[in-house]
């Protein structure tokens, strides 16, 4: 993807590899930190061994993949300590927002967006035979009608400030329903 994530872990001091399916995504992120280690691989069947990192991120990456959780089996696989998988959470409120017209079913470039529920996680790390782990779903506001409509009301630091206290409040009512899982 956009290396977000890669740059930030490296900035707080992580030894960070990336990968994508694309060799030019990856070729961007090491742009855009050159000290990052990286490889084009699929993430189906990535291409390193066991345990061979501590800890494995994706971030809208899974729903792209034909079968995505066997990329998190894979995921699994070559993390040591265990995995964060941020990704899109199938609701019934996703589900009319799509039919609405506020969220999409397939993205800009054609792909479908796959949305995980809770019990279908819960189900894998049965699966993995993981009993440690933590769901955690929340709302994101990155769909760009906020981009283009909502955002630039906010300029002002004051407004900025309520809003995103506002989004926290709504967050701690109705995160459970949101449209991203961590």
């Amino acid at each position: 993807g956009d290396g977000f994530e890669a740059e930030f872990l490296q900035m707080k001091g992580a030894s960070v590899t990336v990968t994508d399916i694309s060799p030019e995504a990856v070729k961007a992120e090491k742009r855009r930190c050159p000290k990052l280690k990286g490889q084009p691989a699929d993430s189906e069947n990535l291409p390193f061994k066991d345990s061979s990192f501590d800890i494995v991120l994706v971030r809208d990456g899974l729903h792209h993949l034909p079968h995505p959780f066997k990329g998190l089996l894979e995921m699994n696989r070559v993390s040591r300590l265990g995995f964060i998988m941020i990704e899109a959470q199938k609701t019934f409120i996703t589900s009319i927002f799509i039919k609405l017209g506020f969220a999409l079913e397939h993205e800009v470039s054609g792909n479908y967006v796959y949305r995980f529920t809770r019990s279908e996680i819960s189900s894998q790390m049965k699966k993995f035979k993981i009993t440690d782990y933590k769901i955690h779903t929340l709302w994101c506001y990155h769909v760009s009608y906020f981009s283009k409509y909502v955002y630039p009301l906010f300029d002002n630091s004051f407004w900025s400030w309520l809003f995103k206290i506002g989004f926290y409040v709504f967050n701690f009512i109705f995160g459970y329903y949101g449209n991203s899982m961590v």
